[in-house]
Formats: C-alpha cells, structure tokens, sequence
C-alpha cells in the first residue's frame, strides 16, 4: 500500500504511452536473458527509447510518447519493470518521473470505474 510520503512530490517529467509497447520490449530483454541489466527509459522529444544492454547483446525500441517536461534518463530492474507493467489493467498509461533517482508512477489514463490502480516502480541507479 501506497502513502502519500512514498509518492515523488513533484512530477515534473513523463507522458502518455501504451502499455503494450512498454511491455513489449521488457518481455524481449526478459527472453534474451537481460533480466539481471537494467532496462533503461531514456524519455526524449522524439519517443521513449527503452534499451537493455548485457554480454549477449543489447536491446533497444523507440515507442511513441507525448513528453511532458525535459528529457529524462532512469534505469529499472527489468523483473520488476515487467511486472508493474503486467499489473496494469489500462491500454493507455500515465508515467510521471520527478528524478532519474526518484520512482516512477504509473497510472490509467482515464479513471474507468474499477480500473483504478497506482504503482510506484523504484529506479536502480546506472553507471555513467
């Protein structure tokens, strides 16, 4: 359960994006054997490029995405970024991201009766 203090105060960064391309990708990295990379969400103006890297090769998608604020690079464990994602009972998502070390909130687009969720998926940091 969610409280409020566990919610990034200001969301300044993020957009709108289809559950099915976010999930997608990470079931691609999860076969590949990339699960133990992070799966790294670079949000630009052009797209959301999600990308994995490991010894066996690397992973990479632009998915289209209506950014809001300024482009934003954050890492996830790829076991848990997939199941965030598997939970989510919209098409559509709203991700908002304060910090490349802040979590990442993820919600319906439209609050449909019975379809009401909230998900915080914590960052992993990454080795610049």
């Amino acid at each position: 359960q969610l409280h409020q203090n566990d919610l990034p105060a200001q969301r300044m960064n993020g957009g709108i994006v289809r559950k099915e391309a976010v999930n997608r990708v990470a079931k691609e990295e999860k076969q590949q054997g990339q699960s133990k990379s992070p799966v790294i969400l670079s949000f630009q103006k052009d797209g959301l490029d999600v990308s994995s890297t490991s010894v066996t090769g690397r992973v990479n998608d632009l998915i289209p995405i209506s950014l809001q604020g300024e482009p934003l690079e954050i890492g996830f464990n790829c076991r848990f970024l997939c199941e965030a994602i598997k939970a989510c009972e919209a098409d559509m998502l709203k991700i908002s991201l304060s910090g490349p070390l802040a979590g990442m909130l993820v919600e319906p687009t439209e609050k449909e009766e019975g379809k009401r969720f909230m998900l915080l998926v914590l960052p992993v940091r990454l080795n610049q």
